[in-house]
């Protein structure tokens, strides 16, 4: 029998259902989320993902939230800037427009920052200079926590006053844990040395009996190495070189052999196992080391090892006299040859260079006055004094390569080095007497020396501070800040208010921090070199002090306020002219270094 309406009635139905659900398919079929792989991003920058590639939603009107971790959407793009090194797990759902739900997640690894190390009284934080996050490392707990070193992937290494010894604490910011890397109850552990591979060796023990032993942060595993086979022995003073060889002392009985540990091989190699007591210098860039032994006579003799070459002594081609003095390792120049100074009976002292290519030794002053090692210039030169008198010396220079050297002051004035730029140029001042103290530039270019545009004029001395990153020689004169600039030839002074200026440190590109003294404060000032200007960074009365700057240009400063007793940090950003407080707390805050931190 046929009832009305009852045939329209289904075939809608039919119609329907066939439109949701394609001939056959759920019609509360609900959003499916695929799986997400692990993403990763740099740090100080916005992550950024489209979500859609991985949801299928056939109503078309997914709408996405995030349950946590942090972060925003975008219709399906996903927004963030993490806070810091670490992984960080966001979950977020997908709902339509049925309110039919699916939830996912998925992992992003922060794999860079730049770090700031704050230490707040006896605790110490990370403060992220890119993101402004503070991450509490280590408990402000009254032991005494001394910084030792900055792993590159942001792990900072603290030797910790524990009852009456000292072990070693591992912080690592990627996932926010302490471990104490060594941890002997009765026996000191103190930092010696990272390898090339972030490996961390210390020493455990203390005279006559300690011992070498390396820490791998990604195993957290530890191993001894050194002499075996010999009795108990003394074992210290490791060097590292280039290609990850070790280089350390092992004595027995107080006389000290050298030995070297390769990391990758982990075999120990002596050295030399001489009968009189020997210690080491320096390692060298060609992978060498100088170290230093005891002669027949009292004197020290320098010797020089490398693998394939054995151990040569430096400056045996000098002679039986000269062979009977002591020799005073100073420096490494070009093609490793090692400079060095001789000292005789008479304490009479003269400056040679040698050259591990050929085991040849060449006089640089050896006259009967004293020639002293002073630096090496920004090309490699030897710059050296020479004692004419009991209250006069030269400088000279001369070039190894070469093997030729000249004078840079010959004067009746006490000259004395000061510094030396990229070019070679030497800063050097010169104590003139009635007119003070003045500041001279000799020019490697035209092998003249010529002295700063404002010296001579009053007896007000010239006093060197630092040779900053651009070759501008920043000085003070009576109290008042300037700068020379060796490639024009030109001084110019910092102005910044009534009161008695210093130098405080440098940031980049030719900026550099002033202190300036009035009454009892203690105000900073921030020279830039671009808009050849000077800055306020902090003239609230109190004591500011300079603690750093990132690669940006953020400076990092503390302040002690007027009748307060201890320091908060603050930074300011040149670019905005603004000031940010960082710590708020009763003890004292202060950097301990600004590093970089990058992860795979």
């Amino acid at each position: 029998m046929h009832i009305p309406g009852r045939t329209y009635s289904l075939l809608t139905c039919l119609l329907t259902s066939l439109v949701l659900t394609g001939c056959g398919g759920d019609s509360n079929q609900r959003p499916r989320i695929d799986t997400i792989p692990a993403q990763s991003n740099a740090g100080g920058t916005i992550f950024t993902i489209d979500l859609s590639q991985f949801v299928t939603d056939e109503t078309l009107t997914a709408a996405y939230s995030v349950l946590s971790g942090g972060g925003t959407f975008t219709g399906s793009v996903y927004t963030h800037m993490f806070p810091t090194l670490g992984t960080y797990n966001v979950t977020f759902q997908v709902a339509d427009f049925r309110d039919e739900k699916a939830s996912g997640s998925f992992d992003v690894k922060i794999t860079s920052a730049e770090l700031a190390l704050v230490r707040n009284g006896t605790g110490a934080s990370l403060f992220d200079l890119k993101t402004a996050n503070v991450m509490n490392a280590l408990q402000d707990d009254g032991r005494t926590k001394t910084f030792r070193v900055a792993l590159k992937t942001g792990g900072v290494v603290f030797e910790v006053a524990v009852a009456a010894q000292t072990d070693l604490w591992l912080f690592d910011p990627n996932v926010a844990a302490t471990d104490v890397l060594a941890g002997d109850t009765n026996a000191n552990e103190t930092w010696a040395l990272n390898t090339s591979e972030d490996k961390i060796v210390f020493v455990r023990g203390t005279a006559p009996n300690r011992s070498l032993h390396i820490y791998t942060p990604i195993s957290k595993s530890t191993m001894g190495f050194g002499v075996t086979g010999a009795g108990a022995r003394d074992e210290r003073d490791p060097l590292i070189n280039g290609k990850d060889v070790i280089y350390f002392e092992s004595s027995a009985g107080g006389l000290a052999d050298i030995h070297a540990y390769d990391v990758a091989t982990n075999t120990v190699t002596a050295v030399s196992t001489h009968a009189r007591d020997e210690d080491i210098v320096a390692v060298l860039a060609d992978g060498g080391v100088v170290f230093r032994r005891k002669g027949a006579g009292g004197e020290w003799d320098l010797l020089y090892f490398n693998k394939g070459v054995g151990g040569v002594e430096i400056g045996a081609d000098l002679g039986v006299t000269k062979g009977a003095e002591s020799k005073d390792y100073k420096a490494t120049t070009t093609g490793s040859r090692i400079v060095f100074e001789t000292t005789d009976g008479g304490g009479d002292r003269d400056l040679y260079v040698w050259n591990p290519a050929n085991g040849q030794t060449t006089s640089i002053g050896a006259t009967t006055v004293d020639e002293t090692f002073a630096s090496l210039s920004g090309t490699g030169r030897v710059v050296y004094h020479i004692q004419t008198g009991t209250a006069n010396k030269d400088v000279s220079q001369f070039d190894a390569v070469a093997g030729a050297g000249s004078s840079i002051s010959a004067h009746a004035f006490d000259d004395t080095y000061k510094a030396t730029v990229t070019t070679g140029d030497v800063i050097f001042a010169r104590d003139t007497g009635a007119t003070g103290l003045d500041l001279y530039r000799w020019s490697q270019g035209t092998g003249s020396s010529t002295a700063f545009p404002d010296a001579g004029g009053t007896t007000a001395d010239q006093v060197f501070a630092k040779v900053i990153a651009n070759d501008d020689v920043v000085y003070v004169a009576a109290g008042a800040l300037s700068f020379f600039r060796p490639a024009t030839g030109t001084s110019t002074p910092v102005t910044t208010a009534a009161g008695t200026e210093s130098y405080a440190e440098e940031t980049a590109n030719g900026d550099f921090l002033i202190n300036l003294v009035t009454g009892s404060s203690t105000h900073l000032y921030l020279w830039e070199n671009s808009a050849a200007a000077t800055v306020v960074v902090s003239t609230t009365p109190g004591v500011a002090a300079f603690q750093g700057a990132s690669e940006n240009g953020l400076i990092l400063f503390s302040r002690i306020a007027t009748a307060e007793t201890t320091s908060n940090l603050f930074s300011f950003a040149p670019s905005t002219s603004t000031t940010v407080q960082i710590t708020d707390n009763p003890k004292n805050d202060s950097v301990d270094k600004i590093f970089n931190a990058l992860v795979n």
